[in-house]
């Protein structure tokens, strides 16, 4: 049963590395109308604004008031939202004006802690849910962890040894302690004659911040150490079929399971990881999921290398099924 077939959907995000352009032709193709409204892009100018919340706030309020206004006599069955800290109380009656009947849907992507200024807009929600565990448990927010898209998807095909590139490799953008960890598994897999492929990506800008504010974490970073280019998923999904293992490291105020964690999985790959959640996942098994300790690191060189022989099935993680259970749990 789709809940959204014929139905019209206002969408509302940031660019979130071309995942909300994924979410908004999986939603189409499930028969819906979505009218997606981007309120924050990767644009020189938008990184600018960061540094004057005032204004970027306002701007991303008008960029949204503008979309409403031009969707003139579209009633909005439901209007889906993700991460929205930015949206004021004046944005919200605008849309509740146009389209007085929707059903207002918000998913959280990052945790409170990471995304406080949502808690404005908890009373204006029908439906709130979010990827962080405990942020589910302290607010009563309803559950439903990240997802995988196609790009990522291999039937489980298990590569044979010769196949892989790399025993190791990570893709993700630098945050709090990740270059710290990262530099610890780079040496330690050095030591034990592994491979392993980093791609670690920063903003030029944030790169010379961190370099000045944060001497906890960045106190022998270097400039080589980091890419300032993002890849696309496609290119991502390359790196992971020629990866053994895939590292993982969540932020560390954080409990939901990050996109990662189902994209390595869809590959039929092998994880190291920080998070001490994973455990809750269905499928978790020693053999699959391997978690160290992000302040002590030590890898298991039998883990990574022995080949993992057991097939898992982690469709139910699919994007398609992410999207099927936004609106189900909307419609409970």
């Amino acid at each position: 049963m789709s809940f959204i077939k014929g139905k019209n959907i206002f969408f509302i995000s940031s660019e979130l590395h071309n995942y909300t352009a994924t979410i908004k032709k999986e939603m189409e193709a499930q028969g819906a109308y979505v009218y997606h409204v981007i309120y924050k892009k990767k644009s020189r100018y938008f990184q600018l604004l960061r540094h004057l919340p005032k204004i970027k706030k306002k701007l991303e309020n008008r960029i949204v008031r503008n979309a409403v206004k031009k969707s003139k006599n579209t009633n909005f069955d439901y209007v889906f939202i993700i991460r929205g800290g930015m949206l004021n109380p004046e944005t919200i009656l605008s849309i509740r004006k146009h389209s007085p009947t929707t059903k207002f849907i918000l998913y959280l992507w990052d945790s409170i802690s990471e995304n406080n200024n949502v808690l404005n807009l908890l009373s204006s929600m029908n439906s709130i849910i979010s990827f962080d565990i405990l942020d589910c448990e302290k607010y009563g927010f309803k559950y439903l962890p990240l997802f995988y898209s196609k790009e990522f998807e291999t039937k489980n095909i298990i590569n044979s040894d010769n196949q892989f590139e790399y025993d190791l490799s990570f893709v993700g953008r630098d945050h709090s302690d990740r270059y710290k960890i990262l530099k610890q598994i780079k040496l330690q897999a050095e030591n034990l004659n592994l491979r392993i492929k980093i791609y670690l990506v920063i903003s030029k800008l944030g790169y010379y911040k961190r370099k000045i504010f944060d001497s906890k974490n960045f106190r022998d970073a270097n400039k080589d150490d980091f890419y300032f280019n993002t890849l696309t998923l496609s290119e991502i999904s390359n790196i992971y079929k020629q990866s053994r293992c895939i590292i993982d490291i969540e932020q560390k105020v954080q409990t939901g399971l990050t996109m990662r964690t189902f994209e390595i999985l869809a590959q039929g790959k092998k994880m190291v990881t920080t998070n001490q959640h994973i455990k809750k996942l269905d499928i978790y098994s020693p053999e699959l999921i391997s978690i160290v300790d992000r302040n002590d690191v030590k890898l298991d060189f039998n883990f990574i290398k022995n080949p993992l022989k057991t097939k898992y099935n982690i469709e139910k993680y699919s994007l398609s099924n992410w999207v099927k259970n936004i609106f189900l749990i909307a419609n409970a």
